[in-house]
């Protein structure tokens, strides 16, 4: 259910919502942990210990969330300013009521830049897979941790961005950087030698980075087209483990961070176009640059893996180990001609070939064995395209 009205009378652009939703998760959940525990004793891999090798789990609720909110937009010659408020209610195996502000302010300098400054607080309700099996304590059947764990909290989230938009001709220049404070923050958990996720919320998480966008509009009128973004992040996650689901007994006692695995520290992306008018010719190019990002719980103040825990079974690397999923850069190229363009009114034909990952190179920063040279290669792809509008 979702209704709005928005509403203008002078500089204020008001508008006003709700938004509601009704939820009847059913799940069902059985676990064999016998096979994969007598494998890592073969070969001397870390483990966890479950009470009677199994854990199931089989449950129905009904629960929703109602949200109202109400807006204004007010401009005041160079300045336009955004203030808003949000009120949510989610009553779903738990129950939670937060108000939520915003507030945005853009300012027009020397006529060419836009700086934009705004806050933000954001209200998360717990991920609805797997829902009811991740607060229904499931963490009394490992022994490392030996007592059931309250369900996943909603997550509080501060975040706080600025920039500015200028240009620096031929380009328009964007650079903008932010910080987020996350309480209850939620990461996925991976059960040992399955595909079953569940969710657990940590104390608190923090977010930081940069990003750079820059095109060249000043370019057009000689047929390019050119652009290049990049991003610079960080993301951390600090234990303790406050509810839901995890394996690893060093998340319920430990207070330290942890790199959260999807974080990858550098990305850019880039790409040039050149397009010929009279003959229909263009031909263009892409690059991607990634920096990596970290495996199971990215090392740095935390060495385990995915689903093991702290006991004296198997050699788990060593504290402070980074292990990283390898950098990667990747270049395509495509080229064509749109044909008929003048021969047949509002009709062309469009022939095209491109050249996926011409450049394609993984730089290995991980463990000694941890990746072969050419397990993150893609092959070089060559496709033709014709097309016909009209």
């Amino acid at each position: 259910m979702k209704a709005d009205v928005t509403r203008t009378v002078g500089r204020h652009t008001l508008k006003a919502g709700i938004d509601g939703v009704r939820l009847q998760p059913q799940e069902t959940l059985m676990y064999d942990y016998a096979g994969y525990r007598e494998l890592t004793h073969l070969l001397g891999l870390p483990h966890i210990h479950v009470s009677n090798n199994a854990m199931s789990f089989a449950g129905r609720e009904t629960g929703g969330q109602l949200s109202v909110y109400a807006q204004d937009t007010l401009q005041f010659g160079r300045v336009t300013a955004d203030l808003g408020v949000r009120l949510d209610h989610h009553s779903l195996v738990i129950s939670a009521t937060h108000v939520s502000p915003r507030v945005n302010l853009a300012v027009q300098a020397l006529d060419t830049a836009v700086l934009h400054a705004s806050y933000n607080r954001f209200f998360v309700p717990p991920p609805i897979e797997g829902v009811l099996s991740s607060g229904a304590g499931l963490t009394r059947s490992i022994a490392e941790i030996g007592g059931p764990l309250p369900a996943p909290q909603p997550t509080i989230e501060d975040q706080v961005e600025f920039g500015v938009t200028a240009p620096l001709r031929p380009f328009q220049v964007a650079v903008t950087g932010y910080f987020r404070v996350s309480d209850e923050p939620v990461h996925t958990t991976v059960w040992p030698d399955s595909r079953i996720y569940s969710y657990a919320s940590f104390d608190q998480a923090r977010a930081y980075g940069l990003e750079v966008k820059a095109d060249a509009p000043g370019l057009a009128r000689y047929g390019v087209a050119a652009f290049v973004n990049y991003a610079l992040g960080r993301v951390y996650f600090y234990n303790p483990v406050t509810g839901g689901f995890v394996t690893e007994a060093g998340h319920v006692t430990g207070t330290s961070r942890f790199l959260a695995p999807m974080d990858q520290t550098h990305t850019m992306t880039g790409g040039l176009t050149y397009s010929h008018t009279r003959t229909g010719f263009w031909v263009g190019a892409a690059v991607e640059y990634g920096s990596g990002t970290p495996m199971g719980h990215g090392g740095g103040d935390h060495p385990h893996g995915e689903g093991e825990a702290d006991h004296d079974h198997g050699a788990p690397p060593a504290p402070h180990q980074t292990v990283r999923v390898p950098a990667h850069f990747t270049g395509n190229l495509s080229a064509g001609f749109d044909l008929l363009r003048n021969t047949m009114r509002r009709s062309k034909l469009s022939l095209r070939v491109d050249v996926e990952n011409i450049a394609n190179r993984p730089y290995l920063i991980a463990q000694e064995g941890e990746f072969s040279g050419t397990q993150f290669s893609n092959p070089r792809l060559v496709s033709l395209s014709v097309r016909f509008r009209f």
